[in-house]
């Protein structure tokens, strides 16, 4: 029962530190990541640089409609920070590809 009384406190304060590095680790990593994507690039290129997006879409029907897409876009990548769903901190890293399946255009969104 002594154990208890060291490892409880321990659990408490320690998870929400790992979760929250955890956070930021992976925010920081897309970031850097996401300075490494360039214009004609294929779909693959950028999965193999930044993981799999948080939404793969049709221009235009991505989680930011409000957001001008470029002309000739077919397809739209996407990538939130961890907690972006909360409100606290949301960005977004969008990768728009052309006609021909290559990157056209990026651009990291900040909310106000």
């Amino acid at each position: 029962m002594k154990w208890r009384k060291f490892v409880m406190p321990v659990v408490i304060v320690g998870l929400p530190i790992i979760g929250v590095s955890s956070c930021i680790i992976r925010d920081d990593r897309l970031d850097r990541d996401f300075k490494a994507v360039t214009t004609g690039m294929s779909s693959q290129e950028i999965e193999r640089i930044m993981g799999l997006p948080s939404w793969n879409s049709d221009c235009g029907d991505g989680r930011l409609p409000e957001v001008r897409k470029p002309a000739n876009c077919i397809r739209e990548l996407g990538y939130s920070t961890t907690l972006a769903w909360t409100g606290f901190a949301p960005m977004w890293w969008v990768v728009w590809l052309g006609t021909d399946g290559t990157v056209i255009r990026t651009a990291k969104i900040v909310s106000p």
